[in-house]
């Protein structure tokens, strides 16, 4: 097969997609190809003819002739495209790359894409001197492109930065000739020519294709802007806080601290600046811009402070006009001193998952403007969908601000040619109260700005279908010969409402699919990656069906957000405080921020949902909330606001629900259920998971081995190398097999368990959306939907099922297995939330079986009602009879809605497993402890054991004394433990931290990996055994490895089996029972079986662990969780010295609590430091000569402990933040406590921030801690 362009010459082929609601008929295409450089003339023409294209269906391939008898050699080309909807009005003008050899005079194909729609593309050769100018304009950062901007107009969006990891090679500016004008006198940088370099190399030789975007022509106001810009981007001199005199070095401005200082740097650094002369002309002011600078900026020009900043991810201005000097040989020059502020309210999540950065990481520049300019950083423009007028709010600035009368406005569709206009004068007088809005087309002035409604003829909506923006430009009236300033912006007319359980876009109701970005983009810290990589995000989740980005605890650069608006993906806005100190001391600097925050987003109409804050709770002030809340009203009339993105109980200011759910697909329905309910009695409000749906998966590890080469950076999986070790020992316990698919199992099982959740989701809270976790793996957890090499870890296809519309499946239990020769029983429902009603569908059912060609005798058809945007059909009654097999076999019901020529399709893993079934001649007997009711479910007819016969198999779910002795002599048990005293110690656990590790055993020739895989978070889904502390001492059979938020690989057992004393314990935590668990039964069997007729385990219990254990079954305890504390904090620190671990204490006005739970969930919110809990306990006289034990299970965050008022212990340290949250730990006291006395336990506990308190069991024993022994409870 011949060789398409692209691929050979390393370009990515991107299809998009007819996202218009009515088909896109024949259309042409057009192009022009032209020579390279400025004002050559045309060398040939291309042009193409589209066939039918449907809705949400791809772009055709198109085959172009290209004419370039007159092209020299080395040419690529590019072409202007123009599509024409002849089915109704959709001009819309495209971008065609094209890829052509020399000399070609072939026909080649193309594809379009219209997910990023541009205007004009030209091209030229690379060659000789040609190519160093290329690579010279390659590398001009975003302020040589910015002064260009300037110039053009507003019609173009804020160009893309060229860093060092920049991978694109495109520019926009108003015509070819200025755009080489700007660009030739920037000097280039190693790094990226050399990354430039390895790219062209991938080309035809010395071939590459840069393309300068061109837009159409501006108001003839932007040819003559007062404004200009003067990048001041490039080498700064830096030193760190209280470094000598001398110490300065060279660095790069845009750039974190941490990029020239280490990751571990956290601290304070001074930047200096030296240029010549910069004199504004005639009363002209200078501004000094800083794009971002983390986290407080103190700034200095020519020794004279000219202003500070708080808070790293907004921008901001100061003006230095008096402090400059002037002439064009005086220098002048500014000082910058950073704090980074680790800690800070603001800082977001991402130091958590990363190293902290601070500096100056965005650009910086100097802007000329005149004495009275629009202060654009806070400029308002936004269409008002109720009024069809645009509404603006221009600040203005400068002495003579209140006597600017007039105002012109020009405006017009994105992508059209033609300006509408108005000159807007000021109202002489104010509308007096009650009299109504003030008249649309004139101005108001309200204190130093500028209000319109601007009425728009037939306004035209934005949405993620038809993301159409409107262009506008501002500008001020002249004053004589000097130009008035001028700004340009875009602006949309979009609402969105919450109306009762809905979310309504432009009022249709919508479903929100998010996806979770922490802004985590390494190597970098910084979170500024190259535009290239953030609209490679945007693809990957637009082709998966997301149609919401969620930029969680942080502040994207603006570009990103115009991205948003350009490519119709909505956002989701959380403000970057996570567990900050939101108390009135700190109300005035977070409201600052704030107003920062609501100014930089609030004109981008991708922007639907936000959030003040992240998981901080009731530690938050309510006032200061309430305070947040109302501002960010004021400021986006319409917006959607809560006050936490957390838990629903949290949410205490809010128009919409949310919660963090995180969860397992067995407690799923149970978890939306509880949701729902409180949504309804609470509301109604709509809600929408904020973070939910995560799953893990394994790293692999030879091709990132082969990318870090040896190095460790800080975006190294936590666990990776403890991967080999774990491996070496799983390899020596069960053999190789199993390892090799630990990468495949983990995809599967993460996809599985996202895709139930999210279907049960929908299916559950019809009206409800969701956000999941997360883009991009980090360090602590491998759940991301792009690994750690930056791939994808699905094609696009494996999502094709989430969109507007989806069939969801519902079976009894959700269970995914049935019996062979049973039935399949459930119902298959449709929710539609697409723009226009589903008529006319028909929905099909089938069941495909593995082996079984014909399926149509298991299909069955419903004809669907109309469906309005926002409906649900509540089902298909499905019952499909299934095939008898003695082995269990892989199914897969699908599912297909049709209506015209649209598809929507959906399909469901299933297994159908034989009837249980139990070996010839086999006795089987139900141990003496646990439930017999529970035993009966999953061998029905068993009977309890009738004596001493070491011929039967019993099956027990807890060990007793007559258990131990029937296992020494050689009994075979099979466990199914309950977690009760005497059982195995069973936990809930997130399947989301890892997926099953299926060994070589022989039980695998009866029970296939896949199915385990399946099912093992499905119907066999319940507790497990966590971190098997005696794992090299059994024979694996189905294990879950975990490296969620831990440096090491840790492994959970599930089904294992081992000697004990002359007998065989076969041990399975999987669930076995409920009515609809047919593999569950059915594996119960076969475990049976095993112990009949399977080989005895290699490996046996150690005699001492044994002993161990069974001493554990007679440990003798006095649970402390249970009973009342008291409890008070010690702000002062200063319990110690008054005594309060004294046994004398009258502690009686103290508060009561209990422990086992933070004490901000018992009335003391936003407690932090020291606290003091007190108890007195009797210690039974049946312990005398036992040893005793203090055993916390975990404290928050460090604690120390008195008994009788002496300091017996303490554990964690606040200075290091050494903690004890999750320590189990246990205290020997035997020569403190007497037994048959009363003694008084002091605990004082420290929390640095969040959540404090002993908020894990506390016991008082006759037995240690001792993680091999504690798997018994």
């Amino acid at each position: 097969m011949k060789e398409e362009p692209w691929t050979k010459h390393g370009l990515n082929r991107s299809h998009g997609s007819n996202t218009d609601r009515a088909p896109m008929k024949t259309g042409m295409f057009h192009g022009v190809v032209t020579g390279a450089k400025p004002n050559t003339r045309e060398y040939g023409s291309m042009w193409a003819r589209t066939n039918h294209c449907h809705p949400s269906g791809p772009i055709p391939r198109l085959r172009m002739r290209v004419n370039l008898g007159k092209a020299p050699e080395w040419f690529l080309g590019a072409a202007l495209s123009r599509v024409s909807n002849s089915s109704g009005r959709c001009s819309l003008w495209q971008s065609l790359l094209l890829s052509m050899a020399p000399r070609s005079r072939s026909v080649w194909s193309a594809a379009v894409d219209r997910r990023f729609p541009r205007t004009v593309l030209r091209a030229f050769p690379l060659q000789s001197g040609a190519e160093a100018h290329a690579l010279q304009a390659l590398r001009a950062t975003e302020h040589a492109r910015a002064r260009a901007a300037s110039v053009q107009g507003p019609h173009l969006s804020r160009p893309k930065s060229l860093s060092g990891d920049s991978e694109g090679c495109c520019f926009q500016t108003g015509s070819k000739v200025d755009a080489y004008a700007r660009l030739r006198d920037r000097p280039s940088q190693r790094g990226g020519l050399c990354r430039l370099r390895e790219r062209i190399a991938g080309c035809v030789a010395r071939t590459a294709l840069v393309l300068l975007f061109v837009a159409p022509a501006a108001p003839a106001a932007a040819a003559s802007s007062a404004r200009s810009e003067r990048s001041l981007c490039g080498d700064w001199l830096f030193q760190t806080n209280g470094a000598p005199a001398s110490q300065w070095k060279r660095v790069c401005v845009p750039s974190s601290f941490e990029t020239h200082e280490g990751t571990n740097f956290n601290g304070v650094g001074w930047y200096r600046l030296a240029w010549r002369g910069e004199a504004p002309p005639g009363g002209d002011r200078l501004l000094l811009h800083f794009e971002a600078a983390a986290t407080e900026a103190d700034v200095w020009v020519n020794d004279r402070k000219v202003g500070r900043h708080l808070g790293g991810w907004t921008p901001f201005r100061l003006d230095v006009t008096e402090a400059l000097r002037a002439g064009a040989d005086a220098t002048n020059e500014i000082r910058v001193r950073l704090d980074e502020k680790v800690g800070h309210n603001t800082q977001g999540f991402l130091p958590i998952v990363q190293p902290h950065f601070g500096g100056l990481w965005r650009e910086v520049s100097l802007l000329r403007v005149p004495p009275v300019w629009i202060d654009d950083l806070s400029l308002r423009a936004a269409g008002n969908p109720s009024t069809g007028c645009l509404e603006l709010d221009v600040p203005l600035v400068g002495e003579t601000a209140e006597s600017v009368d007039t105002l012109s406005v020009k405006w017009r569709l994105e992508g059209e040619r033609k300006w509408q206009s108005a000159l807007l004068r000021l109202q002489p007088v104010e509308p007096a109260a009650g009299e109504g809005r003030a008249r649309r087309g004139v101005l108001r002035r309200e204190g130093c700005a500028l209000r319109a409604e601007i009425p728009v003829g037939a306004p035209v909506f934005w949405s993620p279908r038809a993301p159409v923006l409107y262009e506008v430009a501002v500008q001020l009236p002249d004053r004589g010969a000097r130009k008035g300033d001028f700004v340009g912006t875009r602006a949309a007319f979009r609402s969105i409402q919450a109306v009762g359980d809905q979310l309504r876009l432009n009022g249709v109701p919508l479903n929100v699919r998010g996806l979770l970005n922490w802004g985590y983009y390494p190597p970098r810290l910084a979170p500024f990656p190259d535009e290239g990589r953030f609209r490679r995000d945007l693809a990957f989740a637009r082709e998966r069906g997301f149609n919401l980005m969620k930029f969680c605890l942080w502040v994207p650069p603006r570009r990103y957000l115009e991205m948003c608006d350009e490519f119709g993906m909505l956002a989701w806005m959380e403000y970057p405080t996570w567990h900050p100190q939101l108390t009135p001391q700190f109300l005035e600097p977070l409201r600052r921020e704030f107003i920062e925050f609501f100014q930089y987003d609030r004109n981008h109409p991708s922007v639907i949902l936000r959030s003040l804050t992240c998981e901080t709770g009731p530690g938050a002030d309510l006032e200061v909330i309430q305070s947040l809340y109302d501002l960010a009203h004021a400021m986006i009339p319409g917006a959607v606001i809560e006050d936490d993105s957390s838990w629903i109980e949290w949410n205490r200011v809010s128009d919409f629900f949310d919660d963090h759910p995180y969860g397992n697909n067995h407690t799923w329905v149970r978890t939306i259920g509880r949701l729902t309910r409180y949504a309804a009695e609470h509301g109604p409000k709509p809600l929408v998971l904020g973070e939910a749906m995560a799953a893990d998966t394994w790293v692999p590890r030879q091709p990132l081995e082969n990318r870090l080469r040896g190095e460790r950076p800080y975006w190294t999986p936590a666990a990776f190398d403890r991967q080999p070790a774990w491996m070496d020992q799983m390899r020596a316990l069960a053999g190789p097999e199993g390892l090799d698919q630990l990468l495949p199992d983990s995809l599967r099982y993460a996809w599985l368990m996202r895709k139930y959740q999210v279907e049960a989701f929908r299916r559950e809270a019809p009206q409800g959306g969701y956000v999941i976790s997360v883009i991009r793996d980090i360090p602590k957890a491998s759940m991301g939907l792009i690994d750690f090499l930056d791939r994808p870890k699905w094609p696009a296809r494996a999502w094709d099922w989430q969109g507007d519309t989806i069939c969801l499946l519902e079976t009894q239990d959700d269970c995914r297995s049935f019996e062979a020769g049973g039935r399949l029983r459930g119902s298959m429902r449709v929710s539609h939330f697409g723009v226009e009603d589903l008529d006319e569908a028909e929905l099909a059912v089938t069941l495909a079986v593995e082996g079984v060609r014909d399926s149509a005798r298991s299909t069955q058809r419903a004809r669907l009602p109309r469906l309005a945007p926002g409906s649900v059909f509540e089902g298909l009654d499905m019952d499909i009879s299934l095939p008898e097999s003695d082995r269990p076999v892989a199914a897969v019901v699908q599912a297909e809605v049709r209506a015209g020529r649209q598809r929507f399709r959906n399909h469901w893993p299933v297994w159908i497993v034989p009837r249980q079934s139990l070996p010839a001649g086999t006795t089987l007997r139900a141990g003496a402890s646990g439930d017999a009711g529970a035993m009966a479910e999953v061998f029905p007819g068993i009977e309890g054991s009738s004596g001493d016969d070491l011929s039967e198999i019993r099956v027990a779910a807890r060990f007793d004394d007559g258990l131990v002795d029937f296992l020494e002599r050689g009994g075979r048990v099979l466990m199914l433990p309950d977690g009760g005293a005497g059982s195995f110690r069973l936990s809930a656990h997130w399947f989301l931290r890892g997926a099953p590790y299926v060994p070589g055993h022989a039980l695998m020739g009866r029970m296939p990996r896949a199915l385990l895989v399946d099912l093992q978070h499905f119907d066999l889904a319940g507790d497990v055994i966590l971190d098997l502390p005696f794992l090299d001492q059994v024979d694996p059979v189905l294990l879950l490895w975990d490296t969620h938020d831990h440096g090491t690989v840790k492994t959970h057992g599930l089904v294992f089996e081992t000697r004990v004393g002359e007998g065989r314990l076969l041990v399975s935590a999987l669930r076995h029972g409920g009515a609809h668990n047919a593999a569950g039964r059915w594996s119960a069997g076969e475990l049976v079986r095993h112990l009949a007729e399977g080989e005895s385990p290699r490996r046996a219990i150690s005699a001492g662990l044994w002993n161990g254990l069974k001493a554990k079954l007679h440990e003798d305890k006095l649970p402390l969780t249970e009973r009342s504390w008291r409890f008070k904090p010690d702000p002062q620190s200063d319990g110690v010295q008054a005594g309060w671990a004294a046994p004398a204490l009258d502690d009686s006005s103290w508060a009561e609590i209990k422990v086992g739970a933070h004490w901000e969930s018992q009335g003391h919110p936003a407690l932090d430091h020291w606290a003091w809990y007190r108890i007195a306990v009797d210690v039974p006289e049946r312990w005398r000569g036992r040893p005793i034990y203090l055993t916390f299970e975990g404290v928050d965050d460090c604690y120390e402990l008195f008994v009788d008022g002496e300091l017996a212990a303490r554990r964690g340290d606040p200075a290091t933040r050494q903690d004890t949250f999750n320590e189990r730990f246990s205290h020997d006291l035997t020569g403190r406590l007497r037994p048959g006395a009363s003694h008084c336990i002091a605990v004082r506990v420290y929390d640095w921030y969040g959540a404090g308190g002993i908020f894990r069991p506390v016991t008082l024993g006759t037995a240690p801690y001792d993680p091999r022994t504690e798997v018994l409870k």
